[in-house]
């Protein structure tokens, strides 16, 4: 009997009561020995998969038109291009705590597809300038058909100036 049995009632030893029989569930028995060379390929092994395996899901997800509009959305909800100041700690805390979801997924995006982001930001313009077209018009049809043009250059040939087209000075 270890000097644990004593402290717990009904004569039953800490590793009893907490329910690890013969060290199984026992939490210093599972830990990796981190020191074992072969112990550190492996687990450096199985992370590199997972990350893999998150790339390869965050490339689908991104192939898709519908992709996407999703991970842009959650982008949005997450703050990530705007501030998340409020004036009050715990909302500003809690607004953060968003931001770093959403940065999070920016990070897996732009690691597993940089190509795929540029895109989902052009669709993302392209659909905000028709829901904008829209309003000013009073038209209800989606022009979701509309394809994205570049902006103009500063030194476009027609003399337009591509300040014009950001409202800038």
């Amino acid at each position: 009997m270890s000097e644990w049995d004593y402290w717990w009632p009904d004569g039953a030893g800490l590793h009893e009561y907490l329910g690890w029989h013969n060290g199984v569930g026992d939490p210093l028995l599972l830990m990796d020995d981190l020191s074992d060379p072969k112990i550190i390929k492996r687990q450096s092994k199985a992370a590199r998969s997972k990350e893999l395996e998150r790339q390869e899901i965050t490339r689908g997800l991104m192939s898709l038109p519908a992709g996407r509009a999703w991970v842009y959305e959650w982008l949005s909800k997450c703050h990530v291009w705007r501030t998340t100041f409020t004036g009050d700690g715990l909302s500003g805390a809690f607004n953060e705590g968003m931001r770093n979801i959403g940065l999070q997924l920016l990070n897996d995006v732009l690691l597993a597809c940089p190509d795929q982001y540029i895109a989902m930001i052009r669709e993302a313009n392209t659909d905000e300038r028709n829901t904008r077209r829209n309003l000013a018009t009073g038209s209800t049809s989606d022009n979701s058909a509309d394809e994205y043009t570049e902006p103009a250059t500063d030194d476009d040939s027609t003399g337009h100036d591509a300040t014009d087209d950001y409202n800038i000075g």
